[in-house]
């Protein structure tokens, strides 16, 4: 699943999971924060993938805040 945001300021956005938890790679062309779970997190312009954001089953919801072009990319899991 690939998932283009365009962030100008805040915005909230949803993404659904199956069974697993999976970690996304985040790749975004300028400084954003993110917002998982209670937490935020500083990211430069670049590819993340980091274990403290892990979608689990469900909804999981990321918060971005700055102004940036973000991509999410992950294997929706249900094995």
């Amino acid at each position: 699943t690939i998932i283009p945001i365009t962030v100008n300021g805040n915005k909230e956005q949803i993404f659904k999971n199956l069974r697993k938890t999976v970690i996304p790679t985040v790749k975004t062309d300028a400084e954003v924060k993110v917002g998982y779970n209670g937490e935020s997190y500083s990211l430069s312009a670049g590819t993340f993938q980091m274990p403290e954001i892990a979608f689990k089953a469900g909804d999981n919801v990321l918060t971005f805040e700055g102004n940036a072009n973000v991509i999410v990319e992950y294997q929706e899991a249900g094995l």
